[in-house]
Parts: C-alpha cells; sequence; structure tokens
C-alpha cells in the first residue's frame, strides 16, 4: 500500500468520524469531499473540499533524487490550477460554484530521508518566487509506511481540513455544554473513586462526597444562551470622537454571510467605529475597561468616559451610538470589573488590537479561568468539595490547637495527650499563685509561733504544684495511655490531686491557728503604717547627740497616749460591728419577724415587751449605739491629735517621734524579737513598703483552693482529657486524609483536562492557528494548552517541548506567531459561544503583526470561514478593520468583494468621507476547480 493510499483510508475514516461523511470519488448532488488519483502519476492525488471550498493537492515523495524535481513541477501545477481558480465570466452554470472561489493547499506527503532535501527546495522557490501567497502548503512526514497510519492517527496531520472545527460548528447550542464538558468522564472517576482508599475511614469520607457532590451538581445546560443569535442590522454613530455621523448597514436582504471590509489609514476613526460596534454588542469597549482601570484619573466612571473621552472635545451634546433603532449607551458597567466581564461574555465576537497579542500573555490563573470555564460542572463542584471540606477540617484542627495551646508542628500523638494533661490540670486546678509562697514567707518571718511549720509548708508546696511535678505526671499518663490502662491514668490523677489537697488542708489548718494574730496586726494597721514611716523618716536624717538622753524621760506620755489610743479604736470597732448587725436586722427581715414575733429578739430570744416590743427596742438600740459611736469618734480624734502633737514635739527636739515602748510593741507584731532590729530594717530604702506588703498578706491571705471529694475530681479531669484526646485524635487526621483525597481528585480531574483538552478547544483552537501558519514544519514545536493544577484551581498555559521541558510559547514563538495564537483563540471562541449570542464578528486591525505570506493565509481561512457559514446555512456579519489598502483589497477579494473605504478629515461623516468600492460586477462567477468540471459535466450527460 503507497503512502497515498494510506491517506486515503486515514481521510475516510476522519471525515466518516468527525462530520458522519463518504468520500465521493466523483461530484454527485450532496457530496462534501471528492478523493481522485491522477490519471497521469501515481504519486499525486486530490481531494475536494466542497464544504471549505479547497482543492488538497497531494504530493508523495520518497526518493530524495527526484525532491527538487517534484517539487518545482508540483508549485508550477499548483500556481497554473490557482489562475484557473479566479473569478470569470462565460463559464457554463454546471462549472460555477454559486458560494464563492476555491483555494488550493497543497500537502507534500513525504519520507522523513527526504525531509531535509525539501526543506530546501522549497526555500529555493521561496526565495525565487511568492507562491505560498498564492496558495497553501503543508507538510505530512512518515518514518516507513508501516507506521504512516498511526502516525496519521495520532499528530494533527491535515490541520487545513478544519475537522474538529467543521464538527464544532455544526453543533447546535444545546450539544454545546456536552461537546464542551467532560462530565461523562468525571462521573466514571466518581462511580470507581471510593475503591481507590484502603482505609475505611477515607472510604466512607470519599462515599459520602460522591453521594453529595451528584445529588447538588446540576446537569449541564445551555441557558445561558438566547434561543437565537442576535443580528446588528444597522448602526449609527453621531458625534462620537471624529465621527460626525457613520452609518453602516451591516445585514443584506436575503443574504445570510455579510462581509465588510473597513479599509482606513490611522486616524480615520477605524477604531472609533469598531468601539461603537463594541458597545452595541456588550455595552462595554476595551478602551473603557483601561480607562475605569486607570488610577491617575478622578473618579473613573463609565458616565465619565463617555463624557470627557467619547464626546468630541469640541462639542457639548452627548455621543450616540444606535444599534438596531436602540440607545447603545444608555446600559453603562457599573465599575472595571462589570466592563471586563460584559468583554469577556462576548470575546468570540469582539477583537479589539490588543486582545490577540494579550491572549499568550494571560497569568496561567486567569488564562484558566477563561478557557477552562465550563469544561465540567461536575468535576468543578468536585474539586470545590474537597477544597472546602480540606479547608474546614484544618480550621477545625486549628482552632482545636489554639484551644489547648498546641503547637501545629507538634505530630506526635504523646505530645498532644501530655499538652492536653497539661492544659486540663491547669484549666481545673491551676498552680498555685505567688500569693501563698508570699504569705507563708510572712507567716513564717512575723508569727514566730508558727514560722517552722510555715516553712515545711512552703517547701511541702513547692513540692505538690510546681511545674516539674505537674510535667511527672503528664509523662506517667502519656505512658499508661500507651498501655491501654486507662483507670491507672485517672489514679495518677488522684494520686496527684490527694497530695496536693493535703498540703492545702494544712495551710487551712496553719490559717486558722494564725487568725487572731492577724486580727490582732488587722486592727493596728493604719497606725503601724503610720509609726513606721515617721520612725524611718527620723531615722533617715541627722539626730541630735544630746536630745538621746532625753528621749526615755519624755516618752511615757507617749506611751500612755498610744494605750489609751488603741482601747478606744478597739472599742469604736466594736460598736460599728454592733451598729452594722443593727442596720442589717432592720434592713432585711425585722419587719416580717415583728409581724409573728413582736416582743422576741431574733438574735438572743430576749423579751422587749417593756420597751414597746422588738422593733422600738432595736430602734432604740441603734439611737444609743450611734450616739457612742460619734462620741468614741470624738475621743479618738482627740487622743490622736494630742499624740501627734507630742510627737512632733519630739521630733524637733531631736527625739524618735515613736516612743520606746510603742516601738517595741511594732516590732513583737511584726515579728522582731528585738525593736533594734526592726530599726537596722528601717534604715532601707523600701523596707516600710515590704513590711507592710507582708502585713496585707497576714491581714488578708489567698484563697486555698481545697478540693471536696479528690475522687470525683480526678475522674472528672481524666474523662475531659479523654473526651478532648478522641476528639483530637479525629481533628488531627481528619485534614491529612482530606489532603489525600484532595490531591487524587485534583490529579485525577488533571488528567481528565489533560485528555479532554485535546480533542475539543484545543484540537480546534490548534487546527485554526496551524491553518493560519504558513510554515508549520518550521515551528520549533507545535503549541499546546497545558493544564496544572495550583493551590486548587486549574491554571492554563500555552507551551511547547514535552512533559519533562515545557516552555511557555510567549519565550519561544516570535509576536507574529503569538499573535495568531490569540486569533485562533479568538474564532475558537466564537465557535464555541459567540455564535450563539451574536451573528456579529469584529476584529479591529488583526493584521498588523503579521507579513504579507500570513495575511494571506488569514483571508484564505476568513473566505473558509464566510463559506462554512453559508454551506452550513448559519448567519455571519464580518466586519474586518485594516489600514493598509492591499491588504484590505485581498481581504475583499477573499471574501464578497467590497471595501468601505474611510479618508482622512478631520471629521468622518458618511456622505463626505466614506467611499463604497465593488471589485467583481455580477456577471464574474466563480469556477468549480477542472477535474470538477468533467465530473459535473459527466454527471449532467449521464442525466440527460
Amino acid at each position: 500500500m503507497s503512502a497515498l493510499e494510506t491517506l486515503e483510508n486515514w481521510l475516510r475514516s476522519e471525515y466518516a468520524s468527525q462530520l458522519n461523511v463518504s468520500l465521493s470519488s466523483q461530484l454527485t448532488p450532496g457530496a462534501v469531499a471528492v478523493w481522485q488519483y491522477a490519471d497521469s502519476s501515481p504519486e499525486t492525488a486530490s481531494l475536494f473540499d466542497l464544504d471549505l471550498g479547497v482543492w488538497f493537492k497531494f504530493v508523495e515523495i520518497s526518493e530524495s533524487t527526484k525532491v527538487a524535481g517534484m517539487v518545482n513541477e508540483s508549485v508550477q501545477k499548483a500556481l497554473s490550477d490557482s489562475a484557473q481558480l479566479l473569478w470569470k465570466t462565460g463559464i457554463p452554470e454546471q462549472s460555477q460554484d454559486s458560494r464563492g472561489t476555491w483555494t488550493i493547499t497543497l500537502v507534500f506527503v513525504i519520507q522523513m530521508s527526504c525531509r531535509a532535501d525539501w526543506e530546501q527546495a522549497v526555500q529555493n522557490l521561496r526565495a525565487e518566487s511568492g507562491f505560498t501567497e498564492e496558495f497553501s502548503i503543508d507538510l505530512v512526514v512518515f518514518d516507513n509506511l508501516s507506521t504512516l497510519g498511526m502516525q496519521l492517527s495520532q499528530g494533527l496531520a491535515m490541520p487545513r481540513l478544519l475537522l474538529a472545527s467543521r464538527r464544532l460548528l455544526r453543533l447546535p447550542p444545546q450539544e454545546i455544554e456536552s461537546w464542551l464538558s467532560a462530565d461523562a468522564e468525571v462521573k466514571r472517576l466518581l462511580g470507581a473513586l471510593p475503591d481507590r482508599f484502603a482505609s475505611p475511614q477515607e472510604k466512607k469520607l470519599v462515599e459520602a462526597m460522591v453521594k453529595r457532590v451528584t445529588e447538588d451538581t446540576p446537569t449541564a445546560t445551555s441557558k445561558e444562551f438566547p434561543a437565537r443569535p442576535v443580528d446588528l442590522k444597522q448602526i449609527n454613530i453621531k458625534r462620537m470622537r471624529n465621527i460626525s455621523d457613520f452609518s453602516l448597514a451591516l445585514q443584506s436582504s436575503g443574504k445570510p454571510v455579510v462581509a465588510h471590509i473597513i479599509h482606513g489609514p490611522n486616524g480615520t476613526g477605524k477604531s472609533s467605529i469598531f468601539e461603537g460596534l463594541s458597545f452595541a454588542v456588550s455595552g462595554s469597549s476595551r478602551r473603557m475597561v483601561e480607562y475605569l482601570a486607570d488610577t491617575d484619573i478622578y473618579r473613573p466612571v463609565a458616565a465619565n468616559y463617555i463624557k470627557n473621552v467619547l464626546t468630541p472635545l469640541d462639542g457639548s451634546q452627548a455621543p450616540q451610538i444606535e444599534a438596531n433603532g436602540n440607545n447603545s449607551l444608555l446600559d453603562m458597567p457599573a465599575d472595571e470589573q462589570d466592563a471586563e466581564q460584559r468583554l469577556v461574555k462576548f470575546d468570540g465576537n469582539l477583537l479589539a488590537q490588543e486582545d490577540a497579542r494579550n491572549f499568550v500573555e494571560t497569568a496561567g490563573r486567569k488564562l484558566g479561568t477563561r478557557v477552562l470555564s465550563g469544561y465540567s460542572v461536575l468535576a468543578q463542584s468536585l474539586q470545590s468539595f474537597c477544597e472546602r471540606e480540606y479547608n474546614q477540617a484544618n480550621s477545625r484542627r486549628q482552632a482545636w490547637l489554639r484551644e489547648f495551646g498546641i503547637a501545629a508542628s507538634v505530630t506526635k500523638e504523646e505530645s498532644r495527650l501530655t499538652k492536653l494533661v497539661d492544659n486540663f490540670i491547669g484549666r481545673y486546678y491551676p498552680q498555685g499563685t505567688q500569693q501563698i509562697e508570699f504569705w507563708l514567707d510572712a507567716l513564717a518571718q512575723r508569727i514566730m509561733e508558727n514560722s517552722v511549720e510555715a516553712r515545711s509548708l512552703a517547701f511541702d508546696w513547692k513540692e505538690a504544684d510546681s511545674k516539674a511535678k505537674r510535667d511527672d505526671l503528664g509523662k506517667i499518663i502519656v505512658q499508661l495511655n500507651k498501655l491501654g490502662a486507662d483507670a491507672e491514668c485517672e489514679r495518677a490523677i488522684y494520686g496527684w490531686l490527694e497530695r496536693r489537697n493535703k498540703v492545702l488542708a494544712r495551710m487551712a489548718l496553719l490559717r486558722q491557728s494564725t487568725a487572731r494574730a492577724s486580727s490582732e496586726i488587722a486592727q493596728q494597721r493604719s497606725e503601724i503604717e503610720e509609726d513606721l514611716v515617721k520612725w524611718q523618716r527620723w531615722l533617715q536624717r541627722e539626730r541630735n547627740p544630746e536630745a538621746e538622753v532625753t528621749t526615755k524621760g519624755l516618752s511615757a506620755p507617749d506611751g500612755e497616749l498610744n494605750k489609751r489610743l488603741l482601747v478606744v479604736k478597739a472599742l469604736g470597732l466594736s460598736l460599728a460591728e454592733h451598729q452594722q448587725h443593727l442596720k442589717q436586722v432592720q434592713g432585711t427581715f425585722l419587719s416580717s419577724w415583728a409581724s409573728t414575733h413582736p416582743d422576741t429578739c431574733p438574735t438572743c430570744n430576749a423579751n422587749h415587751a417593756d420597751a414597746g416590743g422588738i422593733v422600738i427596742a432595736v430602734a432604740q438600740l441603734t439611737d444609743l449605739i450611734d450616739r457612742q459611736l460619734v462620741a468614741t469618734r470624738k475621743d479618738y480624734s482627740e487622743i490622736l491629735s494630742q499624740l501627734r502633737e507630742l510627737q512632733k514635739a519630739n521630733e524637733q527636739l531631736g527625739q524618735c517621734p515613736v516612743s520606746e515602748e510603742r516601738r517595741i510593741a511594732v516590732g513583737r507584731l511584726l515579728g522582731f524579737t528585738a525593736h533594734e532590729s526592726l530599726e537596722s530594717l528601717l534604715k532601707e530604702q523600701n523596707s516600710v513598703g515590704l513590711l507592710l506588703r507582708s502585713l496585707d498578706l497576714l491581714i488578708s491571705p489567698p484563697e486555698l483552693p481545697l478540693i471536696e471529694d479528690t475522687t470525683v475530681a480526678a475522674k472528672r479531669v481524666w474523662n475531659a482529657i479523654e473526651v478532648e484526646n478522641a476528639k483530637g485524635a479525629a481533628l488531627w487526621t481528619l485534614p491529612d486524609q482530606w489532603s489525600r483525597i484532595k490531591d487524587l481528585v485534583d490529579k485525577e480531574c488533571l488528567g481528565i483536562i489533560q485528555h479532554h483538552l485535546p480533542r475539543t478547544l484545543q484540537a480546534v483552537w490548534t487546527e485554526i492557528a496551524m491553518t493560519m501558519t504558513p510554515a508549520r514544519w518550521n515551528l520549533s514545536d507545535q503549541p499546546r494548552l497545558v493544564a496544572e493544577s495550583k493551590r486548587g484551581s486549574e491554571n492554563l498555559k500555552i507551551a511547547v517541548g514535552n512533559d519533562k521541558r515545557q516552555i511557555g510559547v510567549r519565550h519561544i514563538f516570535n509576536q507574529a506567531e503569538n499573535h495568531v495564537l490569540g486569533l485562533a483563540w479568538f474564532f475558537t471562541r466564537y465557535l464555541s459561544s459567540g455564535r450563539f449570542r451574536h451573528s456579529l464578528v469584529a476584529l479591529d486591525d488583526p493584521a498588523q503583526e503579521m507579513d504579507q505570506t500570513t495575511f494571506r493565509s488569514f483571508t484564505r481561512l476568513l473566505q473558509t470561514f464566510c463559506r462554512l457559514h453559508e454551506r452550513y446555512d448559519q448567519s455571519l456579519t464580518l466586519v474586518l478593520f485594516l489600514h493598509q489598502e492591499d491588504r484590505a483589497l485581498d481581504a475583499a477579494r477573499a471574501t464578497n468583494h467590497q471595501v468601505t473605504s474611510l479618508r482622512w478629515a478631520k471629521e468622518i461623516a458618511s456622505a463626505a468621507s466614506v467611499e463604497q468600492l465593488i471589485l467583481i460586477g455580477p456577471e464574474f462567477k466563480a469556477p468549480l476547480p477542472k477535474p470538477l468540471q468533467a465530473s459535473a459535466v459527466d454527471q449532467l450527460s449521464t442525466s440527460s
């Protein structure tokens, strides 16, 4: 079997599978593709595709010695046949093609050993002539005939057949979602997913996830598309930049496919007209998006864009863009995001100058959102569910760790349990405060008869309640837990609590035994402070040595007054306590008591009938106590005044203002055996404050957290630890389980994307891009869309290379090649989305980056594009803006031979500045290729 025969078999298979079409051997009614071998040479064959209007001429070369001659001969024959396909007059009707002229694609099918010679031959011919501008050329290379069929099936062998694009164009809107979607593959994944996990717990999580995702995910629909695409019949633009009045009838009666080639030098308003079309279709424009994103503009809102940018500088009236009789500037975007989203929705209908260039520059995440949107609603729901569950599990674990002060770096179960023991022991029974230690220290220093016991308790308390003992308890519980001895864990806690509680019980007894001494100190707290301050002040200044002699003799009155002061103070405290008791009785239950016991005292059961009853008796007694308290306070004030006067006089004489007797008494109260020791201490600067703080501890000892029942307490603590440890164990592993599930789901969904894309969007995009690439064999590699999963979302990059070394095309391809890739995506978006929304396709000067050969490939694609819409009876309004006149004429010849020319003028108006050119009259007809003309004549003769 020859290479051409192998190619024929592959073509028959592809046409049947992709388009449900059979190859014919001659032109017959309803034929789509005709395959014919040349009579003159077994090494040449032709495929006539009536949908595309393309004559594919195949030439097989297997001998190096024949390469140059066969290339030259084939090119010359293709040039001759191309001339035959031009518009002509006087063509018989059966030899005409009513859908327009044909183009030629010359396809060389060569063995690998001939490739270098073939490339050299093509380069030599290319240097001598511009034949590649007249027709397309392509290359199929094979190693040997036995593997050619496999090579054809594996790669994009013949992109110019546009098989994937045609299949997509023929799909109705209700089938687009299923074509785009990989839900069927994801459903198969869901069915097998639980069995991919060996852990019963993970398998249970996956089964619940599959059930939930399947139930909650709606079936893909095409509700986003309107019932039929919108047709833009007429656009009128007034007072917009340099356009005073421009009108364009976009559709022609009876013609489903219309092309408008609008030409004009720079500055003639082409981009403004395109922007008007953009507003008419989407309600937004690329320039408006850039304006709204400009941080240098004050209040960049849509209304200001219309007022300040679209309105002419010398104009006062608002611009007007009227499409199908409606004002397109009434419904403006709310902000930059809204403006951008409107453009994205119609990115298959409107191509601004920079859009094609920006395609390959788009960041991976944004490109993933743009290209992969809707690839699988089920996969996106599945991945979102995994991501959400993982994040929630991780958040719950982190919150639990924070609650118990456990570092996220802790991974061992023993460390977790140790932290829990420390937390719950500390929560229920906090480590004793320093107040207990200070209190014991104060007792040891101030109350000598209890000094030994206080010091012993201080030591025992540190032993029972220290951080080290608590840590030891945690280690013991961890070891017991590893052995499964839960009862022993509880017993260990009980033992620790019991030892701690015994020390606290001894402290309670000590507090009782020192209560009287503490009470005595409390009664004299203010006097002691005053005496200490005076005493220290006297010690810290220079004393009169002569006055020392008289100190003893003058201290007697001071001592008497101090004794009287203490007696009066004690009486006052007793009266105040009695007064408080009476007032509390009067204010609470006395009246209710008197209603049933009118004469009896509720405190001592005494009978007060003689006094007029208990209420009157209490009132009389309260009055008496009040008067006695007033008199006592007066006595206390007078004695205190006398004492201060005496101390002041003594101080002026250089004597200590505190009598020796009082100093001895104060020293005794503070635990000093001799007042001289206290006097020595008072010479230090902060000694009074330290002494007073120790007194305050004695007066108000700290609370002692005694436990009533240590057995119950131990059970409560261990139960709490057990519960939280079990909860922590579950929370500990859940994020890791969801991480493994999520990683597998992401990997499988990514694999589905990578398997699905080449058969859908990538297939269409690649074949359109390669159709516009004149010499695709010179590319370093065929570009492809590479999906990646990063941080829970699909990224997409346009790359070349293999799996081991992938490089973004923007770093490898030149600007023109990257521009072609952007244009190809625009047409892909039109076929998969844009054509269902709007019949308009508008491109603003897409040829700026192209050389002439690439541009001619582009015009041939437009020619095919329009022909396919007509063949499939689908409406299309193509508007192409070009600034080069020769290219505008080329594009017009490829479409409908009409050019709208814009002239240079300060103001653009249809009447004065716009000219309509018609290149070919109605008498010119498009001929069929000669071999098909012969088939048509034969068929006509047969039918006659």
